[in-house]
């Protein structure tokens, strides 16, 4: 739970707002400077992401240039914006899912006997 303590403390030491600024902000503008900062953050952090990006390509220019096996930047470093390669995982279809999906084209009756 968050309390109103909690706030004050991040208004002033993350936010670097006085105390006598945090309490006379109303919600909304409370909301708004709490909006601000997570911009900021997200700005830093894209900066920061793209310095090691240019590093780690130049890493893989120097490697790739001096060994045989030819290396990916991802296999030095991984950033947030570098895909996965997930696999997906196939779940089976209900015989009504697939004729829904297929129709029934080439549906083979049963033989008797």
């Amino acid at each position: 739970m968050l309390w109103v303590a909690d706030l004050l403390e991040f208004a002033v030491v993350d936010m670097e707002l006085s105390p006598a600024e945090f309490w006379d902000l109303s919600w909304h503008e409370w909301g708004l400077f709490v909006m601000r900062y997570n911009k900021q953050v997200e700005k830093e952090k894209a900066a920061w992401e793209n310095q090691w990006h240019q590093f780690r390509m130049l890493l893989t220019l120097t490697n790739n240039a001096h060994f045989k096996k030819a290396l990916k930047p991802t296999d030095f470093i991984k950033l947030s914006f570098d895909k996965e390669d997930v696999k997906k995982v196939s779940v089976p279809l209900s015989p009504e899912e697939v004729e829904k999906k297929f129709g029934t084209k080439g549906k083979t009756k049963k033989k008797n006997g």
